[in-house]
């Protein structure tokens, strides 16, 4: 359920998004785990993702990158094929 709501992320896999842009999507998730197991410790919190199986926000919008990229690059369209070579020259 949970890992379905950051599932969407706002269609962020198609950003070139560096740590300070992914944090705080994880700082929202470890609070919202917080409150909802009525803890403060960040230790509880990572040990009941690891119960439920659910991966911080950062991790499934790497995932989500990786599956973008080689699906991006086994379109064969020449629009595709241009905004690639030009994403990879700056």
């Amino acid at each position: 359920m949970f890992s379905r709501a950051w599932d969407a992320c706002y269609g962020l896999e198609c950003c070139q998004l560096n740590k300070a842009d992914l944090q705080p999507q994880d700082f929202s998730s470890n609070r919202l785990f917080m409150k909802l197991f009525r803890t403060g410790s960040i230790d509880v919190v990572q040990e009941c993702r690891s119960y439920f199986g659910i991966e911080l926000p950062s991790c499934l919008i790497r995932k989500k990158q990786d599956k973008f990229l080689s699906r991006f690059n086994s379109v064969d369209n020449l629009f595709c094929r241009y905004c690639l070579s030009y994403v990879f020259l700056c």
